[in-house]
């Protein structure tokens, strides 16, 4: 039986999708920022979004189950951790290029700060639902 739309939560592992869509609007917040900051920023923050999503791809493709190895835990376990650490420093990177943008191009603040909210919320709500699905992963692995 189906459940009806309106009833559906929003599952942990929508950080996925949270960082596919991340990977794009970087891949374009870059591409449309001034040339002499992309060498360093943002080359630094397309590398971070991308390696975020090839974590969190990887650590998705290990199956927990309470009959799971334990290594098989812990490299999940730690590919999310690092997925975790990786979308915060997102968060920081990208800060701290826009910051650049904003003082040294004189660009629309309130563009920039739109971008600025983007990136932390995102960023926040992944390592969030990361958070949940470890806590998750605990609760079905200790079932042992």
């Amino acid at each position: 039986m189906s459940v009806p739309a309106w009833r559906r939560s929003v599952s942990n592992t929508d950080y996925l999708r949270l960082l596919f869509e991340l990977n794009i609007r970087i891949g374009e917040m870059v591409a449309n920022s001034p040339k002499k900051y992309r060498a360093n920023y943002g080359d630094m923050l397309i590398k971070n979004a991308l390696e975020a999503l090839k974590h969190a791809q990887t650590a998705n493709s290990i199956y927990v189950s309470p009959a799971m190895p334990e290594t098989d835990y812990n490299l999940r376990r730690g590919l999310l951790q690092k997925t975790r650490g990786t979308a915060e420093n997102i968060s920081t990177v990208g800060y701290i290029f826009l910051e650049q943008i904003r003082k040294h191009d004189h660009e629309e603040s309130q563009k920039i700060y739109r971008r600025e909210e983007y990136l932390g919320t995102v960023c926040g709500e992944i390592s969030k639902k990361i958070g949940a699905v470890m806590k998750s992963d605990r609760a079905v692995y200790r079932k042992k």
